[in-house]
């Protein structure tokens, strides 16, 4: 059985490819487990690194979703047992449980980037399938993230929400994006990776998703082509729209974002720009970016210090 670990940006269209995956009758795509960079870590931090483990792990993330596992973690019951360094042997009985036909497992988290050491570790040739997205576009879908509340019934808590929120900051989310650029591209020159660009996939989807079939080696079928907006920060959908169409493209970000944010994202990420657009940054616009990252940085922070533990793991992390 192949493993396949989607990575990427945030809002680079990870879950949008998991999706297409999904579909496909000899994959079992995840959700966003977040296995290596926080499932497979912990345990192995207590000693409990173990087939059984890692089975309730799961079971419990599929049933109550990753954020109420994350919440529980540190109270959950463990069984005792040696350290498991294979991991792959205990995860493909486990989702071949799922699927019997499954032949690949798409594990869909875009903090993979970040945990290639522990996947490379516990999983014998892996595969990894980079997301690529124009950097405006990245801003503005973080931009309106919190919008994801309204179009998917609200199922993040307040706490995540909040989280959400004050993270949208263009300065502080093109800080953050430094480290994401530099690991994407290493990632992208390994034989085992395959990137796909975001708007070439929704541009040419027949022949991106075909390559994709050709990278894990299973042919490709119509129904991968099929599927909704769910996930959209920017609009409500519904079951019967279908996402893969040029149409649902913009290349325009100035009225989203405001010229100074896109004359700023141009000038740090060009190689990230698909089309440079003429604008007309101004000391106002400047100024405005620059109090909205003094004041919403702190609350992003302390909103993300329970997921890292503290200060110095989120800059190790991030930065």
């Amino acid at each position: 059985m192949k493993f396949l670990f989607v990575c990427g940006a945030s809002r680079s269209g990870t879950t949008l490819i998991a999706r297409c995956l999904s579909k496909h009758t000899r994959v079992e795509s995840t959700p966003e487990l977040h296995l290596f960079n926080l499932v497979v870590p912990h345990l192995a931090s207590i000693d409990r690194l173990n087939e059984i483990n890692i089975n309730l792990c799961l079971d419990y993330i599929y049933l109550h979703g990753f954020l109420e596992f994350k919440k529980n973690l540190g109270s959950m019951s463990w069984s005792d047992g040696s350290m498991c360094l294979d991991l792959g042997p205990a995860l493909a009985g486990y989702f071949k449980d799922k699927n019997p036909s499954c032949e690949v497992v798409c594990e869909q988290t875009g903090m993979n980037l970040y945990a290639q050491e522990s996947i490379n570790r516990y999983i014998k040739s892996p595969l990894y399938l980079i997301m690529r997205r124009d950097i405006k576009a990245i801003l503005a879908s973080q931009k309106y993230r919190y919008k994801l509340i309204q179009n998917d019934g609200g199922s993040l808590s307040k706490e995540d929400y909040f989280r959400i929120f004050f993270s949208r900051s263009v300065i502080l989310q093109l800080l953050l994006f430094r480290k994401t650029r530099k690991e994407m591209l290493l990632l992208s020159r390994e034989s085992n990776a395959f990137t796909i660009q975001y708007e070439s996939l929704l541009r040419n989807p027949r022949e991106v998703i075909a390559s994709l079939c050709q990278f894990i080696d299973l042919p490709c079928e119509e129904s991968m082509l099929k599927v909704n907006r769910e996930g959209s920060s920017h609009d409500k959908f519904s079951s019967a729209d279908e996402y893969l169409n040029a149409e649902n493209l913009s290349l325009q970000f100035s009225e989203k974002l405001g010229h100074s944010a896109v004359w700023l994202a141009q000038k740090c990420y060009p190689d990230f720009v698909l089309s440079n657009e003429s604008v007309n940054p101004s000391i106002l616009g400047g100024l405005l970016l620059l109090i909205e990252f003094l004041v919403f940085t702190p609350f992003a922070l302390l909103l993300s210090m329970r997921s890292y533990g503290s200060v110095f793991s989120w800059m190790k992390a991030r930065f």
